[in-house]
């Protein structure tokens, strides 16, 4: 999203920050929501 953008594009679960953090590696503190997110959204 950006500015006042209301849509939703993507959500961020447990396991998926799980499934993306430890299996794959992913730097804690330069990860970004958008790269852990689960989208589309169905």
């Amino acid at each position: 999203m950006s500015g006042n953008d209301k849509e939703t594009i993507g959500i961020i679960t447990e396991r998926g920050l799980a499934k993306r953090m430890l299996y794959e590696g992913l730097d804690k503190v330069k990860t970004k929501a958008k790269d852990i997110m689960n989208n589309p959204i169905l």
